[in-house]
């Protein structure tokens, strides 16, 4: 069996969900204070903490549809976030969303190449490829990544690329 494409996607999925490059979910929270997770900008909407959390709930979905049951809701999902049960709690979001990347990774780990071009009913009823859903999961971690880079931005007034360029 073949995973020579499947060892090249894991390494996108974990470089675009932890890694200190700038187009990483957890490398844009680090070194976030703690006033940082729920600030709004002028006319915004969404707190960094709120876009992790987002983040965490679809990694699992799509764990769950692409390697599991595929029974839950996004609505199912979020009732399961620790943010639900406890009043703020980063330390407990972050490691909920660990817990959901490890579970994404496990399932993505245990394919053969040949297992890529099969097609993947996603949560939303649409069906793809398996290496699109996880080349969409990859996207989703950059997406929201860059969304938190500039919400971290305007908040500091200024345009760093990454956290590491502004020294803090």
């Amino acid at each position: 069996m073949s995973r020579v494409a499947v060892g090249h996607l894991l390494a996108l999925v974990n470089e675009a969900f932890e890694s200190e490059r700038a187009h990483s979910l957890m490398g844009n929270v680090a070194g976030l204070q703690d006033d940082d997770w729920d600030w709004k900008p002028p006319g915004g909407e969404r707190t960094i903490r709120e876009i992790v959390e987002h983040a965490a709930i679809a990694k699992r979905l799509y764990a769950e549809h692409l390697f599991g049951a595929a029974k839950r809701s996004y609505a199912d999902v979020e009732r399961e976030s620790p943010l639900r049960a406890a009043a703020r709690d980063t330390e407990a979001l972050l490691a909920w969303a660990r817990e959901g990347h490890a579970a994404f990774v496990a399932g993505v780990a245990a394919l053969g190449d040949d297992a890529l071009g099969q097609p993947a009913r996603t949560h939303y009823g649409s069906v793809r490829s398996t290496a699109s859903v996880i080349g969409a999961m990859v996207e989703h971690d950059c997406y929201h990544a860059g969304e938190i880079n500039h919400l971290r931005a305007l908040r500091y007034g200024d345009d760093a690329w990454w956290p590491g360029l502004r020294g803090k």
